[in-house]
């Protein structure tokens, strides 16, 4: 049933979403986690705590190399050209607050790399 709600409402969105599919050329992988399909709209860092979103950018990890975005912004559509590593960074560390428990990677040192650059980017903002 709730494939059948996604892909009804994929189908009636498609002409006001962007969908966006995007290829990771940089040396640091995507990682995923236990909680896949996040939001990642910018319209979150302003939202109340148990305020449902208004906007969706649903970014998806497919692969290392691969993802997959279903935006109501055009924040991200240059993503479908090209990405950096900065960028890779910024999914990465979006995906690891938003993982419930468990985050999944290619190889032990990405999965260090972004915790070790969360741990920083705490520190520094003490």
């Amino acid at each position: 049933m709730l494939g059948i709600n996604l892909g009804c409402d994929l189908y009636n969105t498609k002409d006001k979403d962007n969908h966006i599919f995007i290829l990771n050329d940089t040396s640091t992988p995507f990682i995923t986690s236990d909680n896949p399909l996040i939001n990642i709209h910018s319209s979150l860092k302003t939202l109340e705590k148990g305020v449902a979103p208004e906007y969706l950018d649903l970014y998806f990890p497919l692969s290392p190399r691969y993802a997959y975005m279903i935006n109501n912004s055009s924040e991200y559509n240059g993503l479908s050209s090209t990405i950096d590593e900065k960028v890779v960074q910024k999914l990465n560390h979006f995906m690891l607050k938003k993982s419930a428990k468990t985050i999944y990677g290619d190889s032990k040192e990405i999965l260090n790399s972004v915790i070790k650059a969360d741990v920083m980017f705490f520190r520094n903002r003490l």
